[in-house]
């Protein structure tokens, strides 16, 4: 873990609580009860280092903490709860090794807030659901939604290998069971056809499909297949 100011360096900044209420506009009572709660409390004794000292008969802290404070009060008024933010820290802390993650270059150009809890953006794409819980990567999540129709903002249909294959699962055609596109035929009709030794170009013909319709069809039940194997 990357040290930390533990104790009043010259460069590491000097802030008293009344100077960092003018300076981050945000109400002295709360610079106060954060501080003495969180810098004092929770993350002194998780870090084991002292954050405030003694300063012309009031307390002060280092810039960093200041800057961590600011970031605090951004996504507190966002709507995420003290401890939701501290867990955040203790996450980005431990990910980032420093004691300051809400100071950190990275951290700040990657930090999101959806109301509820802090997020965290990575340059690889994946984001970080900063609550405990695994990671889940959002490149994951866009690949799979571009292959979902949505009507009126829900999902609508699922094209399993992708909109530019012939295969959807619609719950307006054989119970929402996987038929070639614009159609109520199942794949595994085609498929049974082929295995019998019919061609593609006659099953195409025979229920009026084009043969690219009918090798998807094929395709898809033989991935199924290998997938349950």
């Amino acid at each position: 873990m990357a040290s930390i100011e533990n104790n009043l360096q010259l460069g590491a900044g000097i802030y008293t609580y009344p100077d960092i209420a003018h300076v981050l506009g945000i109400p002295y009572h709360r610079v106060q009860r954060w501080i003495s709660q969180y810098w004092e409390g929770d993350l002194g004794k998780r870090f084991e280092r002292q954050y405030t000292w003694n300063v012309d008969g009031t307390k002060a802290v280092s810039f960093h903490t200041m800057i961590e404070l600011f970031i605090f009060h951004q996504l507190n008024m966002a709507g995420v709860k003290p401890r939701d933010i501290l867990l955040a820290h203790k996450e980005l802390s431990g990910l980032y090794d420093t004691a300051f993650p809400f100071a950190t270059k990275d951290v700040l150009q990657g930090l999101r807030c959806d109301g509820k809890q802090v997020l965290m953006k990575r340059k690889d794409g994946t984001v970080l659901s900063l609550n405990g819980s695994r990671q889940f990567n959002m490149a994951f999540v866009l690949e799979f939604m571009h292959k979902l129709a949505f009507t009126d903002d829900l999902v609508s249909q699922y094209w399993p290998m992708g909109k530019g294959r012939s295969i959807v699962c619609d719950p307006k055609h054989q119970f929402g069971h996987a038929v070639v596109a614009g159609t109520n035929i199942l794949p595994q009709v085609l498929a049974n056809m082929r295995r019998g030794g019919d061609s593609v170009n006659l099953i195409a013909f025979s229920y009026s499909l084009d043969p690219k319709q009918v090798k998807d069809a094929i395709t898809f039940i033989d991935r199924f297949k290998k997938q349950a194997a």
